[in-house]
């Protein structure tokens, strides 16, 4: 049966709501219920800011089960119909034994929630897939086939979860030869929030807010690194804009545990450039190996993963464009442009920097500029033997 994507996004505040993006697969026929789900969520949670836990409706979670399962059938993944229609029944069965009352997702009102149902690592394994493929303004996706699971659903604890997690993005990274994985931590029980995350990345530079209001590091981090601090972490001495931020875990029950980053997943990549050596080194420019993203949980089959980070690879220009270069990030192509010499010259009387240019010239110098740091980006990787 043909299907379609929907994909929904919700934007607010990063230190007050959830920013969440979700994907849900829909029949292109006249019903308007799903057929089958492998939503996915993708939380931009604020640490130590939780929302009030609701869960999907019954009747919600029994028609996702369902209608996952049918898509399973269909690809062949049971060996008869009986095959199926039992699974279906024990599954039903499990999610009606585990319902209990609580806040429903949609419309916010006390009614039925859950239950959970238990999935096979190999039904997991394809929910997963299958989320991924469907993402429509993902680039990897057409590497799902490709994407490894590390099902970590039997850890309990919050200690336990950051050093399997860790361990097993070690492993996935594969000595710069990344394997694109999911690490799956357990599913959200009824009525609770889940285990989370608050990192946004694992590998993800401090933002340091210093006297005169300027920041040290990743403007985007600020929020981030002050809970961090003020749970017991001990920032480097001196601090400097690359100091990775230590992983903190939460497990459902459990108080937060924090993990520094291990040396072979945290050595960061140096940006050079084959043409402008001695400049790129001056200005010491740097970027993580990869991206290993903490913050995306999968509905599937009615079941809420709340935490399921993602290791895979950068695209040059992630970092050359966005990270690196965006003015509320590091904002660094005006440093690259005068280090090139794209300002010998043109620096005279009245004319102090880039912004007393006029428009067209500037943004010409500008883009000049992140061509260079792309390359550069896309060099030192290659230099660095790191997928990308």
């Amino acid at each position: 049966m043909q299907q379609k994507t929907f994909l929904k996004y919700r934007n607010q505040r990063q230190n007050r709501q959830f920013r969440e993006a979700r994907l849900i697969v829909r029949s292109n026929g006249s019903s308007s219920k799903p057929a089958s789900t492998a939503l996915c969520s993708h939380r931009r949670d604020a640490p130590k800011i939780f929302a009030k836990p609701v869960g999907l409706g019954i009747d919600v979670v029994e028609r996702e089960a369902k209608g996952f399962l049918e898509e399973l059938h269909r690809e062949g993944f049971f060996t008869s119909d009986e095959a199926f229609r039992i699974r279906l029944n024990t599954v039903l069965t499990e999610i009606r034994s585990s319902a209990a009352g609580g806040i429903v997702r949609d419309g916010r009102e006390h009614g039925i929630v859950g239950g959970n149902w238990e999935q096979s690592a190999a039904e997991l394994h394809f929910g997963i897939r299958r989320a991924w493929r469907n993402a429509r303004k993902c680039i990897m996706r057409s590497h799902c086939d490709e994407l490894k699971l590390c099902d970590l659903r039997h850890v309990t604890s919050s200690a336990d979860m950051a050093t399997a997690l860790l361990t097993g993005m070690c492993e996935a990274f594969n000595g710069g030869n990344v394997l694109p994985t999911v690490f799956v931590l357990p599913p959200r029980k009824i009525n609770s929030r889940g285990p989370m995350i608050w990192n946004h990345q694992v590998l993800e530079f401090a933002g340091y807010e210093m006297d005169d209001g300027s920041v040290l590091g990743d403007p985007n981090s600020v929020f981030l690194t002050k809970a961090i601090i003020d749970l017991g972490w001990k920032p480097p001495s001196p601090k400097s804009r690359w100091d990775l931020l230590p992983l903190v875990v939460m497990a459902d029950d459990d108080i937060p545990a924090i993990i520094e980053i291990p040396p072979e997943l945290g050595k960061l990549v140096e940006i050079r450039h084959p043409r402008y050596r001695d400049q790129f080194e001056e200005l010491d420019l740097r970027w993580v190996s990869v991206p290993a993203l903490t913050r995306f949980g999968f509905d599937i089959g009615g079941v809420q993963y709340t935490a399921a980070p993602f290791i895979g690879w950068f695209m040059d220009a992630e970092i050359g464009v966005r990270d690196l270069a965006d003015t509320f990030r590091y904002n660094v192509l005006p440093d690259v442009a005068k280090a090139i010499g794209l300002l010998d010259g043109k620096l005279e009387d009245g004319v102090e920097g880039l912004d007393d240019f006029p428009e067209f010239e500037r943004l010409a110098i500008l883009s000049r500029a992140q061509s260079e740091l792309t390359y550069a980006t896309y060099w030192s990787y290659q230099q660095a033997k790191v997928s990308i």
